[in-house]
Protein backbone atom coordinates (compact mmCIF):
# COMPACT_ATOMS: atom_id res chain seq x y z
CA UNK A 1 0.00 0.00 0.00
CA UNK A 2 2.76 2.45 0.92
CA UNK A 3 4.52 1.88 -2.40
CA UNK A 4 1.33 2.57 -4.33
CA UNK A 5 0.85 5.81 -2.43
CA UNK A 6 4.41 6.88 -3.21
CA UNK A 7 3.75 6.13 -6.87
CA UNK A 8 0.62 8.29 -6.87
CA UNK A 9 2.44 11.16 -5.18
CA UNK A 10 5.23 10.90 -7.75
CA UNK A 11 2.70 10.84 -10.60
CA UNK A 12 1.00 13.89 -9.18
CA UNK A 13 4.12 15.97 -8.62
CA UNK A 14 6.88 14.81 -10.91
CA UNK A 15 5.18 14.81 -14.28
CA UNK A 16 4.72 18.13 -16.06
CA UNK A 17 1.29 19.76 -16.06
CA UNK A 18 -1.26 18.64 -18.61
CA UNK A 19 -1.99 21.01 -21.48
CA UNK A 20 -4.81 23.51 -20.93
CA UNK A 21 -6.60 22.04 -23.97
CA UNK A 22 -6.55 18.57 -22.40
CA UNK A 23 -7.85 19.91 -19.09
CA UNK A 24 -10.54 21.97 -20.79
CA UNK A 25 -11.63 18.95 -22.86
CA UNK A 26 -11.90 16.89 -19.68
CA UNK A 27 -13.98 19.62 -18.05
CA UNK A 28 -16.30 19.78 -21.04
CA UNK A 29 -16.73 15.99 -21.03
CA UNK A 30 -17.52 16.00 -17.30
CA UNK A 31 -19.90 18.93 -17.79
CA UNK A 32 -21.75 17.07 -20.55
CA UNK A 33 -21.99 13.99 -18.33
CA UNK A 34 -23.34 16.13 -15.48
CA UNK A 35 -25.89 17.84 -17.77
CA UNK A 36 -27.14 14.44 -18.96
CA UNK A 37 -27.48 13.30 -15.34
CA UNK A 38 -29.26 16.55 -14.46
CA UNK A 39 -31.80 16.01 -17.24
CA UNK A 40 -32.56 12.47 -16.05
CA UNK A 41 -32.85 13.52 -12.40
CA UNK A 42 -34.94 16.57 -13.29
CA UNK A 43 -37.36 14.32 -15.18
CA UNK A 44 -37.54 11.83 -12.29
CA UNK A 45 -38.17 14.45 -9.61
CA UNK A 46 -40.58 16.40 -11.80
CA UNK A 47 -42.68 13.27 -12.24
CA UNK A 48 -42.56 12.55 -8.51
CA UNK A 49 -43.52 16.15 -7.68
CA UNK A 50 -46.50 15.80 -10.01
CA UNK A 51 -47.65 12.83 -7.91
CA UNK A 52 -46.65 10.06 -10.30
CA UNK A 53 -45.77 6.73 -8.71
CA UNK A 54 -42.56 5.33 -10.14
CA UNK A 55 -41.22 1.78 -9.91
CA UNK A 56 -37.77 1.53 -8.39
CA UNK A 57 -36.80 -1.31 -10.71
CA UNK A 58 -37.52 0.80 -13.78
CA UNK A 59 -35.44 3.78 -12.72
CA UNK A 60 -31.69 4.11 -13.09
CA UNK A 61 -30.38 7.13 -11.23
CA UNK A 62 -27.18 8.54 -12.72
CA UNK A 63 -24.29 9.65 -10.56
CA UNK A 64 -21.66 11.45 -12.64
CA UNK A 65 -17.99 11.23 -11.69
CA UNK A 66 -16.30 14.14 -10.00
CA UNK A 67 -13.50 15.97 -11.83
CA UNK A 68 -10.18 14.92 -10.24
CA UNK A 69 -7.15 17.10 -10.87
CA UNK A 70 -3.49 16.64 -10.08
CA UNK A 71 -2.04 19.33 -7.83
CA UNK A 72 0.49 20.25 -10.54
CA UNK A 73 -2.39 20.99 -12.96
CA UNK A 74 -4.23 22.99 -10.29
CA UNK A 75 -1.13 25.10 -9.69
CA UNK A 76 -0.43 25.63 -13.40
CA UNK A 77 -4.02 26.55 -14.36
CA UNK A 78 -5.82 27.98 -11.31
CA UNK A 79 -8.64 29.47 -13.41
CA UNK A 80 -9.48 26.08 -14.93
CA UNK A 81 -9.06 24.44 -11.52
CA UNK A 82 -11.65 26.88 -10.17
CA UNK A 83 -14.02 25.77 -12.91
CA UNK A 84 -13.39 22.14 -11.94
CA UNK A 85 -14.22 23.03 -8.33
CA UNK A 86 -17.47 24.66 -9.46
CA UNK A 87 -18.30 21.59 -11.53
CA UNK A 88 -17.68 19.35 -8.52
CA UNK A 89 -20.06 21.45 -6.41
CA UNK A 90 -22.74 20.96 -9.07
CA UNK A 91 -22.03 17.23 -9.26
CA UNK A 92 -22.35 17.08 -5.46
CA UNK A 93 -25.87 18.51 -5.80
CA UNK A 94 -26.71 15.87 -8.39
CA UNK A 95 -25.49 13.20 -6.01
CA UNK A 96 -27.71 14.62 -3.24
CA UNK A 97 -30.76 14.37 -5.51
CA UNK A 98 -29.77 10.82 -6.51
CA UNK A 99 -29.14 9.85 -2.87
CA UNK A 100 -32.60 11.12 -1.92
CA UNK A 101 -34.09 8.78 -4.52
CA UNK A 102 -32.02 5.90 -3.14
CA UNK A 103 -33.33 6.68 0.34
CA UNK A 104 -37.01 6.62 -0.65
CA UNK A 105 -36.72 3.79 -3.15
CA UNK A 106 -37.03 0.59 -1.16
CA UNK A 107 -38.56 -1.55 -3.89
CA UNK A 108 -41.91 -1.56 -5.58
CA UNK A 109 -43.74 1.59 -6.57
CA UNK A 110 -42.68 4.84 -4.93
CA UNK A 111 -44.58 8.01 -4.21
CA UNK A 112 -42.85 10.73 -2.22
CA UNK A 113 -44.00 13.48 0.07
CA UNK A 114 -43.93 16.99 -1.34
CA UNK A 115 -41.28 18.04 1.19
CA UNK A 116 -38.92 15.25 0.09
CA UNK A 117 -39.43 16.09 -3.58
CA UNK A 118 -38.91 19.76 -2.76
CA UNK A 119 -35.54 19.05 -1.12
CA UNK A 120 -34.39 17.05 -4.13
CA UNK A 121 -35.70 19.73 -6.49
CA UNK A 122 -33.80 22.43 -4.57
CA UNK A 123 -30.54 20.46 -4.87
CA UNK A 124 -31.22 19.98 -8.58
CA UNK A 125 -32.00 23.66 -9.11
CA UNK A 126 -28.75 24.71 -7.43
CA UNK A 127 -26.81 22.14 -9.44
CA UNK A 128 -28.46 23.26 -12.69
CA UNK A 129 -27.63 26.91 -12.00
CA UNK A 130 -23.99 25.98 -11.32
CA UNK A 131 -23.82 23.93 -14.52
CA UNK A 132 -25.26 26.83 -16.54
CA UNK A 133 -22.74 29.24 -14.98
CA UNK A 134 -19.93 26.80 -15.63
CA UNK A 135 -20.90 26.44 -19.28
CA UNK A 136 -20.77 30.22 -19.68
CA UNK A 137 -17.41 30.45 -17.92
CA UNK A 138 -15.96 27.62 -20.01
CA UNK A 139 -17.13 29.34 -23.19
CA UNK A 140 -15.38 32.53 -22.07
CA UNK A 141 -12.16 30.64 -21.31
CA UNK A 142 -11.86 29.36 -24.88
CA UNK A 143 -9.47 31.23 -27.15
CA UNK A 144 -11.17 33.28 -29.86
CA UNK A 145 -12.17 31.25 -32.90
CA UNK A 146 -12.99 28.00 -31.07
Amino acid sequence: MGLALVGLVAYDRLLPPSSPDTLRSDLIARLEEARTAWLALDDLWGRLEAGEAIYCSQTVVPRPYFAAWRSVDRAAYPELAGLADELNLAIGGLHRAADTWSTVCRGGKVEVAAAVAGEARAALDRAGARLDTLLTLLDRSLPDGE
